[in-house]
């Protein structure tokens, strides 16, 4: 049996329902042993293919644990989990919820030690009051190729284990496809790389290869993510300009990423407030989109000032549900963000979000409201200064 600890990226629980999907769709066999805030533990039969860290947009870095026991980890039990070798190498101590284990005298322990047997060891520790390394140190300093190693060390219950970084994500990847693409315009809005595939993998289907269709491509984030992923992108907004810059974009992904140029997406002039054209597009598996937003928010509004925001939104969005069920495939999945206001108190998770009683409408339309809680509400996504935050929900057509 091979157990793997995924770590979570910033928004957890989006984080953990893109694994588990991904995890379905890729037919891995596991047990979960254990579902934390900041992790998922996992045991299977079978071990994780090569980057299979880079079909998920929400896990900074997946590990394999290598020991549990039920004491705390010294400098010799760690020992023995690092890989063979008989020159030199470079280790990396993380921790979590450890706070009695000083990383520094660990690390310097293990350095003894490997001198005893005749190798150097090198190490690099967290910095300032972090418990863990970030991506960028862990790929700087290649912990997760042998025989460098990054350990992480962890108490769960009554155990504690170790788990040797098996793979990280592609921060650079992430950030070319973000910034260096030949057309940006932050006045759109600029949807991240990483929350386009997470979006993507939402969708709670096993199939390999869907067809897609984003009715607000804007800028092409959601259509590059998933032509990358392998499946089949239609893409289509209101803006000639829009469109233009939609295709130079994927042109750019072409030249610059391994993609699939049969798969290559199709993008057409189009207002969602008017039936879509069966020349264009006549069936497909699923819609993820972003949708307009709203103008720009300079700063937090009242809930009176933050409903009529949301009240200009609801006719664009009701026709957009309307006019998409003759499309989308009966039992077909909508994955679509919602505006959600910061309010002016500004106080931790104080937001006006979209009115229930479009969520209760949209139900009579003939679409199912995938609840991710007790109450009927999606999940929120937002950056530490952002005015408008993302409220992602998922809808099944009846």
């Amino acid at each position: 049996m091979h157990k793997y600890v995924f770590w979570l990226g910033t928004n957890t629980e989006l984080s953990r329902l893109e694994l588990f999907n991904v995890l379905a769709r890729n037919t891995v066999p596991y047990r979960t042993v254990s579902s934390h805030e900041r992790y998922v533990m996992i045991e299977s039969k079978k071990e994780l293919k090569n980057h299979f860290i880079d079909q998920l947009g929400g896990v900074d870095r997946i590990g394999k644990v290598v020991g549990q026991q039920k004491k705390i980890w010294d400098a010799q039990a760690m020992s023995e989990t690092l890989p063979p070798t008989d020159k030199k190498m470079m280790v990396g101590l993380s921790k979590f919820n450890l706070p009695q284990i000083n990383l520094v005298r660990l690390a310097k322990d293990l350095k003894k030690l490997s001198r005893q047997v005749g190798i150097k060891l090198n190490y690099v520790v967290p910095q300032g009051r972090t418990e863990r390394l970030n991506a960028a140190q862990v790929l700087f300093n290649s912990l997760y190729k042998l025989p460098n190693a990054e350990l992480t060390i962890w108490s769960d219950n009554d155990d504690y284990y170790i788990a040797r970084t098996e793979q990280v994500q592609d921060i650079q990847a992430y950030e070319k496809r973000d910034t260096s693409r030949p057309e940006r315009d932050a006045k759109v809005g600029l949807l991240p790389p990483k929350l386009a595939q997470i979006m993507l993998n939402l969708i709670p289907n096993t199939s390999e290869c869907l067809t897609i269709y984003d009715p607000f491509c804007g800028m092409g984030t959601l259509l590059q993510e998933g032509w990358l992923m392998g499946h089949k992108m239609i893409g289509s907004d209101i803006s000639e300009r829009m469109v233009y810059a939609c295709t130079a974009n994927l042109q750019w992904i072409a030249d610059n990423f391994p993609v699939n140029i049969q798969l290559a997406p199709k993008i057409f002039i189009h207002d969602v407030s008017q039936s879509f054209p069966s020349n264009e597009i006549k069936e497909c598996d699923a819609i993820v989109t972003e949708p307009y937003l709203g103008p720009p928010q300079l700063a937090p509004q009242s809930t009176t000032e933050a409903l009529k925001h949301h009240h200009t939104l609801i006719v664009l969005y009701r026709k957009l549900f309307i006019n998409i069920k003759p499309i989308l495939k009966q039992n077909g999945w909508i994955v679509i963000i919602l505006p959600a206001i910061v309010n002016q108190d500004r106080k931790q998770g104080s937001l006006t979000l979209f009115p229930r009683e479009f969520i209760d409408e949209v139900e009579t339309i003939g679409y199912s409201f995938k609840q991710f809680g007790k109450k009927a509400k999606g999940i929120i996504y937002a950056r530490p200064d952002a005015i408008v935050a993302r409220e992602i929900t998922v809808w099944q057509k009846k």
